[in-house]
């Protein structure tokens, strides 16, 4: 449901008319894998210009599954402290992680539940 979710993200002011092109034409492509690839691509390229939390990069690596990037963005999160890993243990975007000692080695560090 991928269009769905872009086109109402989009009614939402979540994201621009072009961002959501970009991401309908890679899902029309290569399905949710190309969707992630373009959101990972657009995210790399705005944070050469503006600050965009690890999480975010995290969480689109994860879903791509690629583990050793989406730890080392989680671990810069962790160093600067980014406010939306006090989501970590709940969001379904790193379910590809949890099975990793490090993902239970964050939670310990930051005295979430396991």
């Amino acid at each position: 449901m991928y269009e769905q979710a872009i086109t109402h993200y989009q009614a939402m002011g979540g994201i621009g008319r072009q961002r959501a092109s970009l991401l309908e034409k890679a899902h029309e492509a290569a399905g949710p894998q190309g969707y992630w690839q373009k959101s990972l691509e657009l995210f790399l390229d705005e944070a050469k210009r503006t600050y965009i939390q690890p999480t975010i990069i995290a969480k689109n690596y994860a879903r791509l599954g690629d583990k050793e990037r989406a730890f080392q963005w989680l671990e810069k999160a962790y160093v600067e402290r980014d406010s939306d890993l006090v989501y970590l243990h709940l969001e379904p975007m790193y379910d590809p992680l949890r099975s990793d000692p490090r993902y239970v080695d964050l939670l310990k560090r930051m005295g979430l539940p396991q």
